[in-house]
């Protein structure tokens, strides 16, 4: 199975949405694509007119791993935090992913 992670300042949604149509959707025709970054935050209903089946809010370090962790095991990724899911139109969105930072400096 094909992953395909896209991410998309406002700046670059237009050409995110161009290699989604030219690469993602003509070479991998059953992958998963996702998208997460910046515009994705801001604007997580951009996913539909995407034709974007998931879409990733926040903080992705962890929640793209369990992302991925859940797809390649076969099974369902509701539970990820900042997942966004468009079901035909209609988006559930699972939180937002915030990392702290620790005790340590920058």
């Amino acid at each position: 199975m094909a992953i395909l992670w896209y991410t998309a300042t406002s700046m670059m949604l237009r050409s995110c949405y161009a290699l989604i149509k030219a690469l993602g959707r003509k070479k991998y025709p059953r992958g998963v694509i996702i998208i997460g970054g910046a515009h994705i935050n801001a604007d997580p209903e951009i996913i539909i007119p995407m034709g974007v089946k998931y879409g990733l809010r926040g903080e992705g370090e962890e929640s793209s791993s369990s992302f991925c962790r859940a797809m390649l095991g076969g099974n369902q990724p509701d539970f990820v935090s900042g997942l966004i899911i468009n079901d035909t139109g209609s988006l559930s969105i699972r939180g937002v992913t915030v990392i702290y930072p620790k005790d340590e400096p920058f």
